[in-house]
């Protein structure tokens, strides 16, 4: 049987549940801490991880392939979004292509890892790190969703269990419309960070692989697979 490991305090969720993959953990293994010390983002950002925070990895082992991974976020966003309705009462919206946002501000952020077996990933890792009831030391433009501490453990359990029995579903796309529907991206002028530059566009659409398709001021267009953006008045947080 899976198991569901609880932690005080780990380094990250992430390199824990990795460790713990490749030594054979089965498919819906679960790791949550009450604190991380370093925790990690996308773009190897440090995620600032204090008391009171949901921070949880998941092990899957589905058969998916490497251009999977972004739909694989995507599809996390949406279940962790409705995860937090169903137990917190709270409606979120999505920031492309991983964050969950509350007022303005991000209050959740999605990590996925994997590991291969010669050419075919053999297991997922997928972090996920919400900001339940502290602000995150101050870090600029981190918010908070304000709900009592006690429904930390009732919100792991419901996150886990949309991801364990859903995954199966990736392949379908299910989630898609709920995707496109939460999206505080869509149709509004964004920065793209690219290359070391930044450049303004409007996002226009999203794939049915997760990508986001923009169009830059001078009428180019380009389909971005994992750049950062920014939204102005929503803070890209921690």
């Amino acid at each position: 049987m899976p198991q569901t490991i609880r932690l005080a305090t780990v380094d990250s969720t992430n390199g824990y549940a990795k460790a713990l993959a490749q030594n054979g953990a089965l498919n819906g293994t679960v790791v949550f801490a009450d604190t991380q010390t370093c925790g990690r983002g996308r773009l190897g950002r440090h995620f600032v991880s204090p008391s009171g925070g949901v921070y949880m990895s998941v092990i899957l082992r589905p058969e998916i392939s490497f251009d999977e991974l972004i739909s694989l976020t995507a599809m996390t966003a949406v279940e962790t979004k409705c995860a937090i309705e169903t137990v917190c009462g709270i409606s979120t919206s999505i920031k492309w292509v991983n964050d969950l946002i509350y007022h303005g501000r991000k209050v959740c952020g999605i990590l996925v890892e994997n590991g291969f077996d010669g050419d075919k990933i053999s297991y997922i890792v997928v972090g996920i790190g919400i900001n339940l009831a502290s602000n995150a030391l101050g870090i600029d433009g981190a918010g908070c969703l304000g709900c009592d501490i006690s429904l930390r453990e009732p919100l792991v359990n419901e996150i886990a269990h949309r991801l364990i029995s859903r995954i199966g579903d990736l392949h379908s796309g299910y989630y898609l419309p709920e995707y496109k529907k939460c999206s505080c991206v869509l149709g509004r002028e964004i920065t793209v960070y690219k290359d070391g530059s930044k450049r303004t566009a409007i996002a226009k659409s999203i794939t049915d692989k997760g990508f986001l398709v923009v169009e830059y001021t001078n009428g180019e267009a380009e389909t971005l697979s994992g750049f950062e953006v920014s939204v102005r008045g929503i803070g890209v947080g921690y």
